[in-house]
């Protein structure tokens, strides 16, 4: 839905539904930059949507990128991944399917993927998305839902159910390192500072860990 407020943010002046008959389970939105809010990327069933916020219908599905569901989407912004006029950065996260061992293992493994989003110069024209790099590892399972990502421009930050968070460089795609604080239960949530070298995270396990450089002292 879009929704106008008043002055105050707390009076709903208006509310409109987007026109979409298709869509199951949506579970994150993300204006796609540069365009005036006028576009916005929707994580929704096992791909991602395009909606106009003019039209408030769908302009593009781009199926299929997991095989459950995709459940968190990010533009990101990045020194070491080259992009060409008109192309954005986008971080894709979701869910396989559990179809091995009496539908309780999922044969494909967890990825967190870095895809090119092309935007048109023309209505005429379709928007494109690219696969750029895939970030994977044997010991990594996220197959659970509302599971957030993170990037600071240089490593991906991947929680997963286990209480361990990824750390991948966003350049080469190599493994960095693996944080093990949170107990055994899913990681939700992964924050990079914007200014400062800081990463938050928190998980089911009621806890929310603070990272820095080893070097920094306490104030």
């Amino acid at each position: 839905t879009q929704s106008t407020w008043a002055a105050d943010w707390r009076t709903l002046l208006r509310c409109e539904r987007f026109h979409d008959s298709a869509t199951s389970m949506a579970f994150t939105a993300s204006f796609v930059p540069n365009t005036g809010n006028s576009l916005v990327a929707v994580a929704a069933d096992e791909g991602v949507r395009l909606f106009s916020m003019d039209s408030m219908r769908c302009v593009q599905h781009f199926p299929e990128l997991f095989t459950s569901f995709c459940d968190g989407i990010k533009f990101i912004v990045s020194p070491t991944v080259p992009t060409a006029p008109g192309e954005h950065l986008l971080l894709a996260r979701g869910c396989e399917l559990l179809d091995l061992e009496g539908f309780s293992v999922a044969s494909k493994a967890n990825s967190v993927v870095l895809y090119k989003l092309g935007v048109p110069s023309s209505a005429e024209r379709p928007f494109t998305l690219t696969e750029v790099r895939r970030f994977q590892h044997s010991e990594y399972n996220a197959n659970s839902y509302l599971m957030r990502i993170s990037c600071n421009g240089f490593y991906v930050f991947a929680p997963s159910v286990n209480g361990e968070v990824f750390i991948w460089s966003l350049a080469s795609g190599e493994l960095c390192a693996i944080l093990r604080d949170h107990e055994e239960r899913e990681v939700r949530d992964v924050l990079a500072h914007p200014t400062r070298p800081l990463l938050f995270t928190a998980g089911d396990d009621c806890k929310i860990h603070v990272y820095g450089p080893a070097s920094a002292q306490r104030p």
